[in-house]
């Protein structure tokens, strides 16, 4: 008993509260709150966050650690120890540290930055020299292997240190030696992800290899879709591979590629429902369809999908939107409100698209920031707080308030 600490009355709490996450979330009109009330928004500052998530650390021999709340697909909710990924792990906390660094030189930031730069160095070295097969590792671009790689491909261009790409290149080469298990289609964990972070190694360094890489598994993911009916949405449906494809036409300079983006438009726009404003959510099936509203899922992340694929490609909104309200859709989600802050499917993730498809649509953008200004009173849920990941958690939160600043400014 003499051991134990406060660390270990609030590692117990949030497993509590994980548990009872779960029935919480079930309840109707669930405001996301469990217990005592979370802070407001417009209450919070990035260095706050920063300074929530560095004192949450858990120092564990030679290692920087953090706990999280991990969600199981059958429902159930359980606190663990963070991965080393983007999504929600040690990569995504590793991004928000870098970008306060290089707004504010504090040591604190720096000592984040330098311990978990070692330590996602020494993840790919074990990697590298571990010779044996890895069966059970994810491979995607936000959760997975290649998200490693990812992130240190984000760190060269933030922070121009040789040793990022270095390692990104040594990153890269684990994945395609193992890209058996990439057998997904999606952005999050499958194909269109590896062929967006080939195609940036290949803008970097100019090594082709990457580029024919992209190309190769490019011809697998569109013969992989051909006999099947693929969700909407950015992360795990249409648009995240229409970004791809428009990526690799792009870089090629093929015209094919524009004809094969357009195709799966029109295969996501099957699941469009005018009386929704929105494309079917159909996760749960065709006879359980939902309204979703949220970057990784339906109408913000497929606004966002075409918004960028119209810079890449040049292919015109009504191209892009044939038949499609575009107006009523963007108000739709300006218009959702969320029980939680976190990038991926909360308030936060929505007020960036929204900033983004204002400003390409050139449609009212001054509304954005009214829009805002009516959510700063709204309270972080517990399922934000419970997590320190970039798109589930407070890191994402971080982010955002980041972003927030910048836009006043």
């Amino acid at each position: 008993m003499e051991k134990l600490s406060d660390w270990y009355k609030d590692f117990q709490t949030k497993v509590i509260q994980s548990a009872l996450l779960m029935y919480d979330k079930k309840k109707e009109n669930w405001n996301g709150q469990l217990g005592q009330p979370q802070s407001k928004i417009g209450e919070l500052t990035a260095e706050r966050i920063a300074k929530w998530v560095f004192n949450a650390a858990v120092l564990t021999g030679d290692k920087m650690e953090w706990t999280s709340v991990i969600y199981g697909k059958d429902g159930w909710t359980k606190a663990g120890k963070a991965d080393i990924y983007l999504y929600n792990g040690l990569s995504g906390i590793f991004l928000f540290f870098e970008a306060m660094w290089q707004r504010e030189y504090k040591d604190a930031y720096y000592s984040v930055v330098e311990q978990l730069k070692k330590q996602l160095f020494e993840h790919t070295d074990t990697l590298i020299q571990d010779d044996s097969s890895h069966p059970n590792d994810r491979m995607g671009l936000f959760d997975g292997e290649a998200s490693v790689a990812f992130t240190y491909w984000i760190m060269y261009e933030l922070a121009a240190e040789e040793s990022y790409i270095v390692y990104a290149k040594k990153q890269c080469q684990f994945v395609l030696d193992n890209d058996y298990q990439v057998t997904s289609d999606d952005l999050i964990q499958g194909r269109a992800g590896i062929i967006i972070l080939m195609l940036l190694m290949y803008k970097t360094t100019q090594d082709k290899m990457y580029l024919d890489t992209a190309q190769k598994v490019g011809i697998d993911l569109i013969k992989s879709i051909q006999s099947k009916h693929c969700l909407a949405g950015m992360a795990h449906g249409y648009s995240g591979m229409a970004v791809a494809m428009a990526l690799l036409g792009s870089y090629t300079g093929e015209e094919k590629y524009k004809e094969i983006v357009l195709e799966l438009c029109r295969k996501e726009d099957q699941l469009f429902d005018c009386s929704m404003n929105n494309w079917l959510d159909i996760r749960e099936g065709r006879e359980h369809p939902r309204n979703t509203v949220a970057w990784c899922h339906e109408s913000a992340g497929i606004l966002v999908a075409r918004a960028l694929i119209h810079k890449i490609s040049g292919l015109t909104m009504d191209q892009l939107f044939k038949d499609i309200p575009l107006n009523q859709v963007i108000d739709q989600m300006c218009q959702t409100e969320k029980t939680d802050w976190c990038l991926c499917h909360g308030q936060a993730g929505l007020l960036i698209v929204e900033r983004y498809i204002r400003h390409v649509f050139g449609y009212e953008e001054e509304k954005w920031y009214e829009n805002v200004a009516k959510y700063l009173d709204k309270r972080l849920s517990i399922e934000d707080i419970l997590n320190y990941g970039m798109m589930q958690g407070l890191v994402g939160i971080g982010i955002f308030l980041l972003f927030w600043e910048w836009e006043r400014d």
